[in-house]
């Protein structure tokens, strides 16, 4: 497990950090994405998809859908991937998972963006998947996200 600090000045550098955060992912990948309301988890999604060759203009923060779905590209495999972009911002805190398939919802070779995953009362080590964290704070007028891969050992190229 590794982790990286990147400074985010602006909106812009946030979808670049999502275009190279897509290069860590492959299928079954689950990223938690942590953060106050309005610091960018959306907009890093919108870069990620990008990143995954999906089309970014279509990217919404899933406030009150809970789930949004992509489409986007395997690089290897150039097949088709869903990425389900999930927001839990507005559920209570607790055990929610079963309400949405228990762990089973996260056993598919689909990718998973997933903002405040906390609010679903499991633990990231109740899940197989290769896992990507990144937390995103502010710093002055810009933001910081610390990035964090269950099993790449070496992110400096995120920097």
């Amino acid at each position: 497990m590794s982790s990286v600090i990147v400074e985010l000045p602006d909106e812009g550098s946030t979808i670049e950090l999502g275009k190279r955060i897509a290069k860590l992912i492959q299928p079954g990948s689950v990223l938690f994405l942590e953060g106050e309301l309005g610091v960018g988890k959306t907009s890093l999604c919108r870069g990620i998809i990008l990143g995954l060759g999906g089309k970014s203009k279509q990217v919404t923060s899933p406030t009150f859908t809970l789930v949004n779905e992509y489409e986007a590209k395997n690089s290897s495999t150039h097949s088709s991937l869903i990425v389900h972009h999930c927001d839990f911002t507005r559920l209570p805190e607790g055990d929610l998972l079963d309400d949405f398939g228990g762990l089973e919802f996260f056993t598919t070779k689909n990718i998973y963006v997933v903002e405040w995953f906390s609010r679903l009362g499991i633990s990231e080590k109740n899940l197989k998947n290769h896992i990507v964290m990144v937390e995103i704070l502010y710093k002055g007028s810009g933001r910081l996200a610390k990035i964090t891969d269950n099993a790449r050992k070496d992110l400096k190229f995120l920097e």
